[in-house]
C-alpha cells in the first residue's frame, strides 16, 4: 500500500500531529510525503529526496541526519569545484545561505503589558484574567489545540479586538508588526517590488540601511521575480511576500500567528535566523515544533478554561516538562 501526503501537518494542532506521527510509524506500507514540518520529518522518515539546482539527491536519513549528509555533499562538491577553478579560473554559483540582518528600531523602557485581560464568546472562556509583561529581546510562544483561542489572544495584543475586561498597554516607542493567518488582499496587477516600496524604500539594520530590492533578494525573490505582477506568485510566495511586508515596516515587536504555515524550509531557515538576531520582542502562535525549538525561550500552554501554564525553553523543553508532570501525577509517561 502507498500513502501520499501533501503538507499533512498544515493547520493540524499539536495533539493531532503527534497522533499522525504514531500512525505513520506503525503503517506497514510506503509513505510519500511533501512536508515543511522538520520535526515531523525527524519522527517519521527514513529516506529524503532533495531537489537542488535541477538535480535529485537521495539520503537514507531523517531530517537531522539529512542536514549532516547534505553539508558533507556540498563540501565535497565545493572542493571539487575549487580544483576545477584552478584550471578554468571561473567563479561558480552554489546554493547560498541567505543572511538577513535584523531591523533596528529603538525600544523604550515600557514594552507590551497585559493587565488582567479576559475574553469570552458566550459561555466559552478564551482568556481568563491573564497578566504578563513582555521583556525586551524575549520570544514567547502560545501553544494549544485548534480553537482554544490562541489567535484571539494575539489579536488582542495587536489591537485588532478588545478584551472584555483588563487592558493591553503598549509603550510609546513600540512599533508593532502583526502577521495574521490570513493573507491580506493584494493587487494582483501590482509589481512585487512596488508592493514592498509602498511600505518603505529602505529599512535600517545594524549594518546600515538596505533597500526594498535587497530585502526581497534576501527573501529569495530574484530580480526577475521582483518585477513580475503579484498575480504570478504561488500561494507560498505570496505568504513570503506578506511576511516581508510585515518586516519592512521596521517593527520592534512582532506578533505572528502561524507564520510557518505554507512557508518552505529555506524560507523558514531565513526567518529563524532573522528572529534569532531580532532586537525586540517576538510573540507568536505556531504548531511547528522545530521552529519553536529554534526560536522561542518561553512557552505558554493553554491549560483549559482560559488559563495558561508557563514553561521555560523551546518545544522540546516544554514536552519534557509535560512528560515529567504526567509521570508525577499518574506514574505514566506522557505520550
Amino acid at each position: 500500500d502507498v500513502l501520499i501526503l501533501d503538507e499533512p501537518t498544515n493547520h493540524l494542532d499539536e495533539d493531532m500531529i503527534r497522533w499522525l506521527e504514531q500512525y505513520l510509524r506503525r503503517y506497514r506500507g510506503t509513505v510519500i510525503l511533501v512536508p515543511h514540518d522538520r520535526y515531523f520529518l525527524d519522527q517519521v522518515t527514513n529516506r529524503i529526496l532533495e531537489i537542488s539546482r535541477g538535480k535529485l539527491y537521495s539520503y537514507e536519513a531523517n531530517y537531522s541526519r539529512f542536514l549532516e549528509l547534505k553539508s558533507q555533499r556540498e563540501e565535497m562538491e565545493l572542493a571539487a569545484e575549487r580544483k576545477r577553478q584552478s584550471i578554468l579560473r571561473i567563479e561558480p554559483e552554489f546554493d547560498k545561505a541567505v543572511e538577513l540582518d535584523s531591523v533596528e528600531t529603538r525600544m523604550g523602557k515600557k514594552t507590551v503589558e497585559l493587565h488582567g485581560i479576559s475574553k469570552s464568546y458566550g459561555d466559552r472562556k478564551i482568556v481568563e484574567d491573564f497578566s504578563y509583561i513582555f521583556l525586551k529581546n524575549q520570544t514567547v510562544a502560545f501553544v494549544g489545540p485548534n480553537g482554544c483561542g490562541k489567535s484571539t489572544l494575539l489579536k488582542m495584543i495587536a489591537g485588532q479586538i478588545e478584551p472584555d475586561s483588563g487592558t493591553v498597554e503598549l509603550g510609546e516607542t513600540i512599533r508593532l508588526g502583526y502577521f495574521a493567518q490570513e493573507i491580506p488582499e493584494m493587487d494582483e496587477d501590482q509589481r512585487v517590488i512596488d508592493y514592498v516600496k509602498d511600505i518603505a524604500e529602505y529599512i535600517p539594520t545594524r549594518d546600515g540601511r538596505i533597500s526594498a530590492s535587497q530585502m526581497l533578494e534576501r527573501f529569495l525573490f530574484t530580480p526577475d521575480m521582483q518585477y513580475n505582477p503579484i498575480g504570478k506568485l504561488s500561494g507560498g510566495e505570496k505568504r513570503r511576500l506578506y511576511l516581508l511586508s510585515v518586516l519592512q515596516i521596521g517593527p520592534n515587536v512582532l506578533v505572528m500567528d502561524e507564520v510557518s504555515n505554507e512557508l518552505d524550509i529555506p524560507t523558514l531557515a531565513i526567518l529563524e535566523d532573522y528572529l534569532n538576531s531580532f532586537v525586540g520582542i517576538v510573540i507568536l502562535v505556531s504548531h511547528d515544533r522545530y521552529f519553536l525549538d529554534n526560536t522561542v525561550d518561553r512557552i505558554f500552554a493553554f491549560d483549559g478554561d482560559g488559563h495558561f501554564r508557563q514553561y521555560e525553553g523551546g518545544y522540546t523543553d516544554y514536552l519534557e516538562a509535560r512528560k515529567r508532570e504526567k509521570a508525577e501525577n499518574s506514574g505514566a509517561d506522557f505520550e
